[in-house]
């Protein structure tokens, strides 16, 4: 969560995308592969409409997760002049997620990239260096720890 434009609070709130793409599955009637697809942003030519309320639907536990953080922060007096919260992880990258959110909580979403402001060697993500913002956010958590051992 950002207030004044610095991180004010780290929450994670483990939501695993396996639930996104059973829920796709069900509730489209798809195979795992086409709900696999929709997650990794290709929706074919699925309903946009009916792929955002499956989404919006299995978000449920993940919005709960941030109303409660949320919360907390009002409680302790922490909750005023929240900017944004930020999304990583697997899942940042979800059709529609940021959006869902955003639209429920009345708060800007973003999608974090771990990988700004780090100088790393041309090539190193190989195959990747040419979507690294898509990789991006499943590289927060070791990242994060990365610095931390570096005492950064």
């Amino acid at each position: 969560i950002i207030q004044v434009s610095s991180p004010h609070f780290t929450r994670y709130i483990s939501v695993g995308v396996r639930s996104y793409i059973e829920n796709l599955q069900k509730d489209l009637s798809i195979s795992y592969e086409q709900a696999q697809n929709i997650i990794s942003g290709d929706l074919g030519e699925m309903d946009e409409d009916k792929v955002r309320e499956v989404i919006s639907t299995s978000s449920e536990d993940l919005s709960m997760g941030i109303e409660r953080s949320i919360s907390f922060l009002k409680a302790a007096g922490d909750a005023e002049n929240i900017e944004e919260v930020i999304l990583s992880g697997g899942g940042a990258h979800i059709p529609f997620l940021k959006d869902i959110l955003s639209e429920k909580h009345g708060i800007d979403f973003s999608i974090h990239n771990p990988l700004e402001g780090i100088d790393y060697e041309e090539g190193v993500f190989g195959e990747y260096e040419e979507d690294l913002d898509s990789i991006a956010p499943l590289l927060t958590v070791g990242i994060g720890l990365a610095l931390r051992k570096a005492g950064k």
